[in-house]
């Protein structure tokens, strides 16, 4: 669980000056903020990002967690977080595209394999009617 206080921001997509500081933390761990982005959340902690993660439509995507807070639960408060959101907008159903790195976490947070897209990448989903794979 996460012991690090942290101050929990949505980030205003149509503030420059936020989506660049997200789009250069994302750029650390090799993801893109997708321009089709509904919504976007990050954790602060003393001034920076320590983790991030954003919505779009029933996907959830640009998550990502600074190496040094990880193990914490950060990853698991972002995602609760997109899937309250997504349900507050009228989804109820979640998709995830995860690397093999990230596929476990995704899975204990309860996201199912769907399929394996490539040899790194595999699409998981979560809530309802959801196949019980």
């Amino acid at each position: 669980m996460y012991c690090e206080l942290f101050e929990e921001r949505e980030i205003s997509l149509q503030k420059e000056k936020e989506v660049v500081v997200v789009r250069e933390f994302l750029a650390q761990f090799g993801l893109l903020l997708d321009a089709a982005v509904e919504y976007t959340l990050a954790l602060y902690r003393e001034g920076r990002i320590i983790a991030t993660g954003s919505l779009v439509g029933e996907k959830l995507c640009c998550i990502a967690v600074d190496p040094a807070f990880q193990g914490n639960g950060l990853a698991a408060k972002v995602v609760s977080k997109l899937i309250q959101e997504a349900g507050r907008r009228g989804h109820y159903h979640y998709l995830i595209y995860a690397n093999l790195e990230t596929e476990q976490l995704f899975s204990s947070l309860g996201f199912i394999e769907v399929t394996r897209v490539d040899p790194c990448t595999v699409l998981l989903e979560s809530g309802l009617n959801t196949a019980g794979r």
